[in-house]
């Protein structure tokens, strides 16, 4: 007898470590395991349903579970082809109304036999009420996009009749589907589409109400994508500075609105330049409520490769109506158009 099993048991000295003897217990595993072999056995199959409707899916099952676990199925043929699919994982894709049977063999696993001929099951396809979704869920303006059957590339037939977009005048909705979001959007909007969904004859059944929600973006100029002073980011002119170090020098002055920002950001200038020699690029910032002060911010940076990109920001933009760039319209013309010239703004962070 093991003095150690009668103390645990009987509930004496808890805090010990016990050694279990589990022979003499009986109803634990030898250390080998079970101490008998699992041989295959031959696989029973059938249908997660014997009914499915178009858009939705069906397994073939193998005795009790869920799916086929491991089990793979191989040269599988159709008594009513065009009905539908089933895939090595026994996946069932409906295509078209009807009935058929379906015939595969099967692969050996640990736990079952290869099958020859032992997969033949039957199964019925009817009508189904499609569901439907975006092809994308965020465009911008100008841009187009479609409504689908899910799981599918179109509508597949179907037709939408009526539709209305809430709000109104952010896109257009056509009878197939097609989606466009007008040039003019102003604002990033969310666009509630409700329609109703006509019959296509054995495949689907008309539908009402559906609702889908798209998002129109409307990049924000300096958080979303840069402002660029060589493009048409701001408005720019020509003027003449009478400033240090630009007395008296052509210069080129681009303003830029930013009111929708404020002190929680940060403008970073990237400013990407190219000479075919040593050259000082100089250039200035200034945020205001009204006309420019370079004064305190003018910055210049010595060129040493043929292309280089200088990177300045500053973060006063509380209470700032517009922030200013001055160049010499000598540097202005030689910034490349095909590079990233400009300002991002940038959540601010103190640490």
């Amino acid at each position: 007898d093991n003095p150690d099993w009668h103390e645990h048991r009987n509930g004496v000295n808890k805090n010990k470590v016990v050694r279990h003897n589990f022979a003499q217990m009986g109803d634990a595993p030898s250390p080998g395991g079970t101490g008998e072999d699992i041989n295959p056995t031959d696989p029973v199959f059938s249908l997660s349903t014997t009914e499915v409707a178009i858009g939705q899916t069906a397994r073939v099952r193998v005795n009790t579970k869920r799916d086929l676990g491991e089990i793979k199925l191989s040269e599988i043929t159709y008594s009513n082809p065009g009905i539908v699919t089933v895939d090595e994982n026994g996946v069932i894709t409906p295509l078209a109304k009807g009935e058929t049977t379906i015939s595969f063999k099967s692969s050996a696993t640990d736990q079952f036999n290869a099958s020859e001929s032992r997969g033949v099951l039957t199964i019925t396809v009817i009508e189904g009420t499609p569901t439907f979704a975006l092809w994308d869920r965020t465009i911008q303006p100008g841009e187009s996009t479609r409504i689908v059957i899910k799981g599918e590339k179109s509508l597949d037939g179907v037709k939408l009749d009526p539709i209305t977009c809430t709000p109104d005048g952010i896109v257009t909705v056509d009878e197939d589907g097609t989606i466009k979001a007008n040039e003019d959007v102003k604002e990033t909007t969310v666009v509630e589409i409700t329609f109703n969904s006509t019959e296509v004859t054995d495949r689907y059944y008309a539908s009402e109400g559906n609702t889908l929600k798209l998002r129109v973006f409307v990049p924000i100029k300096g958080i979303d994508e840069p402002l660029y002073p060589v493009s048409n980011g701001g408005v720019t002119t020509t003027t003449s500075v009478n400033q240090w170090p630009f007395e008296n020098v052509e210069c080129v002055l681009v303003k830029y609105d930013i009111s929708h920002l404020n002190s929680m950001f940060v403008a970073k200038t990237y400013i990407y330049f190219s000479h075919e020699s040593k050259n000082t690029f100089q250039y200035g910032l200034s945020c205001t409520y009204g006309e420019p002060n370079f004064s305190m911010t003018l910055l210049t940076h010595e060129v040493e490769t043929p292309i280089d990109i200088y990177v300045s920001q500053i973060t006063n933009l509380s209470s700032s109506q517009y922030l200013w760039v001055i160049y010499k319209k000598t540097d202005y013309d030689k910034l490349p158009q095909n590079h990233d010239n400009g300002i991002i703004f940038e959540p601010y962070s103190p640490w």
